[in-house]
């Protein structure tokens, strides 16, 4: 069960992270690094959602496990790491997408010389 919870986590807290990683980085580049955290934090949850709707064939398997299905874990490749499996196509999807979103973002909040 913990497994569970830290996997739904990890898939959860996937953009908060991405975005918070970019702004530190880029923190001292920003006219408003804090806005622009805030912003970009709100539009990877929106496109990671809609990642989710599109790519997601796994929604049904998601229950399944949170269910404790036992069923649906034997089947998959991996014991331990169910969720992340099932939604390896989601989660790929959106890390393709988010740098060249969060760039997009960065040069609208980039700080003029």
């Amino acid at each position: 069960m913990v497994s569970v919870v830290l996997q739904v986590a990890a898939i959860l807290g996937l953009p908060f992270l991405v975005s918070g990683s970019v702004a530190y980085l880029a923190w001292n580049d920003l006219q408003r690094p804090w806005l622009y955290f805030v912003v970009a934090t709100g539009v990877l949850y929106v496109v990671y959602g809609l990642t989710f709707v599109f790519l997601g064939e796994a929604n049904a398997g998601f229950w399944a496990v949170a269910r404790g299905d036992a069923g649906q874990a034997a089947d998959s490749g991996f014991t331990g790491l169910v969720l992340l499996k099932l939604f390896a196509k989601p989660l790929l999807g959106f890390s393709v997408m988010a740098l060249p979103i969060l760039a997009g973002i960065y040069t609208i909040f980039r700080r003029s010389e």
